[in-house]
């Protein structure tokens, strides 16, 4: 345990997730579900099995978002053995998954990698840092729920467009006032599709020699000058010496942008992910974001009570609840439910576990003698005193009985 994050949580330990192997042999005794028979263990680490309650959670909200069909499930804490084992399990069932990872790891890199592995595309894992940014979180919840906006093809709208860019560009930046101006019809005679389409190649030649580093020596590239230039060039002289150009305009490669042609070949080429509207939120109860929520509630309904409740709040858990809040609204902007694991929240509904999400779990957590691999996956850190001494210190539990043999201790986030 981080006692360093979280100092209240420092020599804690949970008898209702303890287990033991049964003295006769007939299974594992849980401290919270009584003896699970051999048959329902079986394949499955001990070790793994203090998480089970943790993993029934999982499963428990992965059900109760099953009513609403596949799509998308927000999760904050995803590293949290409740809200990781609903990352997993939601993947499993079909949903992309967005993860929130909360500030406990959010800087470390690696275990938000390994909580984006477990979220299959188009899902993905962010640190509680950019969920409290709460536009851009709704942003990216769009995009995975619903699809990035797709942009228009129409070569001659560009073209409009890019000319009427130009006007304005040249009354804001016009140096020398005297000058003419620059009128819709003539940019409309000067200034081609064709003439667009060897400007776009410019900077595509550009960057071919950027990322080949290999730019040639002499003035630096100045995309005003060279459309200046364009604008007072013969069109037909151009095209003479840029033969390629006419050829690239009707190039089918998907996934390189035609610089004249139209691009309404490449929506088909690409394919496009799309998670499904959001189907619900799953917020797991860390220490931190429940001192956060039970001091907004303290404060009563005046949002300025609230404002300086928060302020008075540590930055980690502001942070908290910044981004809980972030996963909360936009799963009740999309009408769905939003459930606590791990604990509860003033508000919200915690998850109701059932025998059917406890074998659910313990499916999902048995490794397969195939592929050596198990569904649902957890970080398990375990001390063996035989083999470090200096483990024996960290034990809430100790052997009074000399050469008792190895004693395992398992901590868990």
């Amino acid at each position: 345990m981080d006692t360093g994050y979280e100092p209240s949580m420092s020599g804690t330990l949970s008898t209702l997730d303890t287990c033991a192997i049964a003295s006769d042999g007939s299974g594992v005794v849980h401290g919270r579900y009584g003896t699970l028979t051999s048959e329902q263990v079986s394949g499955i680490p001990l070790e793994y099995l203090s998480l089970l309650h943790s993993a029934a959670e999982g499963a428990a909200a992965v059900r109760t978002f099953a009513g609403n069909g596949s799509g998308t499930v927000l999760v904050y804490g995803a590293t949290q053995a409740s809200a990781l084992a609903t990352v997993q399990l939601a993947s499993s069932a079909g949903n992309a998954v967005l993860a929130v990872v909360c500030g406990q790891h959010s800087s470390n890199e690696e275990a938000v990698d390994l909580v984006k592995g477990f979220a299959k595309r188009p899902g993905t894992a962010i640190t509680e840092e950019y969920a409290m940014k709460k536009k851009s979180f709704g942003d990216l919840v769009s995009a995975i729920s619903v699809g990035e906006e797709v942009v228009s093809d129409d070569k001659e709208q560009m073209i409009v467009e890019f000319r009427a860019n130009v006007k304005e560009y040249f009354e804001k930046y016009q140096v020398d006032e005297n000058l003419p101006t620059i009128g819709e019809e003539e940019l409309e005679q000067s200034f081609s599709s064709e003439k667009y389409a060897l400007f776009k190649n410019q900077f595509k030649i550009r960057g071919s020699q950027l990322l080949r580093g290999s730019v040639p020596p002499g003035p630096k590239f100045d995309p005003p000058s060279l459309l200046e230039s364009m604008l007072a060039s013969n069109e037909s002289s151009l095209l003479k010496d840029h033969p390629s150009v006419e050829a690239d305009a009707h190039s089918e490669e998907p996934y390189e942008l035609p610089v004249c042609g139209s691009a309404t070949s490449i929506p088909s080429l690409l394919k496009e992910e799309v998670g499904g509207p959001v189907v619900g939120a799953v917020i797991a109860v860390t220490p931190t974001l429940a001192t956060a929520c039970a001091a907004v509630q303290k404060a009563g309904k005046s949002l300025r009570a609230q404002a300086e409740a928060l302020q008075y709040l540590t930055g980690r858990q502001r942070n908290a609840y910044a981004a809980a809040t972030s996963v909360a609204n936009s799963a009740k902007a999309a009408g769905k439910e939003v459930l606590t694991v791990g604990g509860s929240l003033p508000g919200f509904k915690s998850v109701e576990v059932t025998d059917e999400d406890v074998s659910t779990a313990l499916d999902a957590m048995r490794i397969e003698d195939s592929n050596n691999m198990s569904a649902l996956n957890f970080f398990i850190q375990v001390f063996r005193a035989n083999d470090f001494q200096s483990y024996a210190d960290y034990a809430i539990h100790k052997a009074t009985e000399p050469l008792s043999g190895p004693r395992e201790k398992i901590v868990t986030k």
